[in-house]
């Protein structure tokens, strides 16, 4: 399921980063992954909730063009637990975060 609230995509940041992760997550299996968007205005950036179950991701695409993404694992209990923040300069480094804990 893929949920877009108001206003989903940075209005400033348009690098081909953003845009090549934005794809990626367009091109996510949605009975797999569960994806809400959102632009939040007081920290200026888009932020991409991807959640599988068994790990969620917060993907923050900020306007300064700087993109940051918090990996987190349900824990047995159901609370979340932090397991990197990473700023996303290439896009290996996205694929490698979604992929590593599928595996």
């Amino acid at each position: 399921m893929t949920l877009a609230l108001e206003r989903p995509m940075s209005p400033a940041c348009d690098s081909t980063l953003a845009d090549d992760i934005r794809h990626l997550v367009d091109s996510l299996d949605e009975k797999i992954y569960d994806i809400v968007r959102d632009y939040q205005e007081i920290f200026c950036c888009e932020v991409i909730l991807i959640d599988d179950r068994s790990h969620h991701w917060q993907l923050e695409i900020h306007d300064s063009g700087e993109i940051e993404l918090l990996h987190q694992k349900y824990l047995s209990n159901g609370e979340l637990q932090d397991i990197s923040f990473t700023p996303i300069t290439v896009i290996t480094q996205f694929i490698i975060a979604l992929t590593e804990s599928r595996q």
